[in-house]
């Protein structure tokens, strides 16, 4: 008999939007392995007036930002709503992503972990989790310790998330697996397929594709600035802008093209980005900030390398030299037109880089692999 698996959302199990679509991809990972999974949720925290009041008043009278997802008196009430819900479908085990649902969840079943950061790796590193009151600091650190003191195991996406755990959390190392989210779209993509790609992408102009809703978080303004010097030095540049362009609307210059916010939910808006991932060069996304990385698996699925920048989870995503190149933080553009320039320059180089993203893909950033893992440390665990 397999595992049957009890798999906790807030939101349902089809919403492709939620998490860039990994909510989606986590539960069937674990369906595509054979487990018995059943998908509680969505789940909707009693009192929600409670803290809209809360965050106006840390918001305007004390000038701080308060997280109602950390909120204790929230994950407890979540907790019983949670543990009825994993008792009711007699589970083996119970996994979710998010304190909230698990920190204070009523039942027996063991239970499991699958995340991306950790709190203390996030205050101060996104915008959002900056000036936190008092009150969101306490319940952060309290409710991800509870999280993970009560999980029989944990897996994380990158080892920076897993580091934060065991430097503040204090998580055997028996306890912490290391297991790479998959890339969230579906990829029947073979070797051949890909060496069809990489030829009919064309030495000249250089293809850069940026991808991010966030512009400044994101670095889009640094993606600017390499196609700008690229074509100042002589490699024809076109860069394409998907998700987000300069917020102060200034023009563009004629190499330069933004297509706004693509959907991948609907087929149109799925095509539109495998066409534009298949014909590019590079995907560039030389974020400030980014705890794990999606789209560079997305990337590596189609044979693009990925420029980016040596912060938070990127690392176990990029390896530089494999499916791209990771920059410092404070690198410059010159510095990414170097590595491009060099690349660029001797088409087997590129070719080779491309095909070893391909096979980064095919190795570990696929949720064919991940599930596998996670079914396999799973079944030893219980």
């Amino acid at each position: 008999m397999s595992l049957k698996v009890a798999y906790l959302s807030a939101r349902g199990p089809d919403d492709l939007l939620y998490w860039s679509g990994t909510a989606h991809y986590i539960g069937k990972s674990l369906s595509d392995q054979g487990l018995q999974v059943s998908h509680l949720g969505p789940f909707t925290a009693p009192l929600p007036r409670l803290y809209l009041l809360k965050h106006r008043f840390y918001s305007e009278v004390r000038g701080k930002n308060y997280m109602a997802e950390y909120d204790r008196l929230r994950a407890r009430l979540l907790g019983r709503l949670t543990g009825a819900t994993i008792e009711r479908v007699g589970a083996d085990v119970a996994l979710g992503f998010t304190p909230d649902l698990l920190a204070y969840a009523r039942t027996k079943v063991p239970l499991a972990v699958w995340t991306d950061c950790t709190f203390p790796a996030m205050k101060d590193f996104y915008p959002y989790y900056t000036n936190l009151c008092r009150e969101t600091l306490r319940d952060g650190f309290a409710l991800e310790k509870e999280m993970f003191d009560r999980c029989r195991i944990c897996f994380f996406a990158c080892e920076w998330a897993a580091r934060s755990a065991r430097e503040h959390y204090h998580l055997a190392p028996e306890k912490s697996h290391l297991v790479p989210f998959g890339a969230n779209i579906e990829c029947r993509r073979t070797l051949e397929d890909i060496k069809v790609l990489i030829e009919q992408r064309q030495t000249k102009p250089c293809r850069l594709l940026f991808i991010g809703r966030i512009w400044q978080r994101k670095g889009g303004d640094i993606a600017l600035a390499v196609a700008e010097k690229l074509n100042a030095s002589g490699l024809p540049t076109e860069l394409t802008l998907v998700g987000s362009g300069p917020p102060d609307g200034r023009p563009l210059p004629p190499y330069v093209k933004s297509l706004g916010f693509v959907s991948k939910t609907t087929p149109e808006g799925r095509r539109q980005l495998d066409e534009l991932l298949a014909r590019s060069h590079f995907l560039i996304v030389p974020s400030r900030a980014e705890a794990y990385g999606i789209v560079f698996c997305e990337a590596s699925s189609f044979g693009v390398p990925s420029l980016a920048t040596n912060v938070g989870g990127i690392p176990t995503v990029i390896r530089n030299g494999l499916n791209g190149w990771t920059f410092p933080l404070e690198a410059s553009a010159d510095e990414y037109c170097a590595f491009v320039l060099k690349t660029m320059e001797k088409p087997e180089t590129y070719r080779q880089l491309a095909l070893s993203s391909f096979g980064e893909y095919e190795s570990r950033l696929n949720w064919r692999v991940a599930g596998a893992r996670v079914k396999q440390l799973l079944e030893q665990a219980l």
